[in-house]
């Protein structure tokens, strides 16, 4: 477990705060984006998020790819 339990009440808080708020917005009454739950994201495996790269100019094409939205 990576939250102590007070840790996990006031991320669990949150995240229902955060569901009662979107439920009266529009997305709400649609159903879609739901917001993301802090749980979760704490708890997600964030190894997948690392990328290395061979050369500089790998990186700049990365890089650049991110900026531009592709």
């Amino acid at each position: 477990m990576k939250l102590n339990t007070r840790e996990l009440l006031l991320a669990k808080i949150a995240d229902s705060l955060n569901v009662l708020i979107w439920q009266n917005t529009e997305d709400g009454h649609k159903g879609v984006n739901i917001p993301k739950s802090i749980i979760d994201e704490i708890n997600r495996d964030h190894s997948k998020d690392i990328k290395g790269f061979v050369s500089g100019s790998d990186f700049e094409a990365e890089r650049q790819r991110l900026i531009n939205g592709y």
